[in-house]
Parts: structure tokens; sequence; C-alpha cells
């Protein structure tokens, strides 16, 4: 399991969490910090 840490939030944050989550998503479980 990959531990993902988001730093700097907003609108460009949750863009990038949303886009990483959806590439690995797929292929392997994460834990989002």
């Amino acid at each position: 399991m990959e531990t993902i840490v988001i730093v700097g939030g907003g609108a460009g944050g949750l863009e990038l969490a949303t886009y990483l989550g959806n590439k690995l998503g797929r292929k392997q479980r994460q834990k989002w910090c």
C-alpha cells in the first residue's frame, strides 16, 4: 500500500489528488493523508 500526501490543498491540490487517484487507483490501493 502506498501513502500519498497532498501538500498545499486548494483547488490545485484537489485536482492533483483526483488525477492521481484515478491514475493509480486501478492498479493498487492508496492510503490518503
